[in-house]
């Protein structure tokens, strides 16, 4: 089916600690999604991705955490595709803008800043 990858697979690890009596929490996370394409005719391709991200959270007080987290760590932007068939022995593969299910771009790097509250 076009724009819907046939595996996608997210997993978060985390440890929660007391520190200096409020709870903090530490985080590693990865997601995988495989190829897709955005059309029926599997003409546009949307490569398969790995991207791992991280964070930190504690609480401030009164119920209200902040937390600081990075998606995407490795800042992958670009991945190359095989060339089927290759026009030359030489060039077999092409730079590609990583993209989400509908072909935009994904950004780099990016940091969240959240607060939240609880009660």
């Amino acid at each position: 089916m076009p724009r819907e990858p046939g595996h996608a697979v997210y997993a978060r690890t985390e440890l929660e600690r007391r520190v200096l009596d409020r709870r903090a929490a530490i985080w590693l996370d990865g997601a995988w999604q495989s190829t897709s394409f955005l059309d029926p005719a599997s003409l546009g391709r949307v490569p398969a991705r790995l991207l791992a991200g991280a964070g930190a959270r504690v609480e401030i007080g009164g119920g209200v955490a902040a937390a600081l987290s990075v998606a995407n760590l490795a800042d992958v932007r670009i991945v190359h595709l095989p060339l089927d068939p290759p026009p030359s022995p030489t060039l077999t593969q092409s730079p590609t803008a990583l993209t989400d299910v509908a072909g935009f771009p994904l950004p780099g790097r990016s940091f969240y800043l959240s607060l939240d509250w609880t009660y």
